[in-house]
């Protein structure tokens, strides 16, 4: 393998590597986006004190 070969194919190995993790950076700020919004919409539910607070048991 001549050097060019070589220099071209490391350059596209590293553009792949470098699409790839900017990829996974958008993936993880929109899961991050998504645990946020999911944890607010937790914590705004509205409790019923009501409910368990009575066993009913049959066999």
């Amino acid at each position: 393998m001549d050097i060019a070969t070589l220099s071209i194919t490391m350059n596209e190995s590293t553009i792949q590597n470098q699409v790839q993790m900017s990829l996974l950076r958008m993936t993880m700020d929109n899961s991050s986006v998504i645990n946020e919004n999911m944890t607010e919409m937790i914590d705004n539910m509205a409790i019923d004190t009501n409910v368990g607070v009575n066993l009913d048991v049959s066999v």
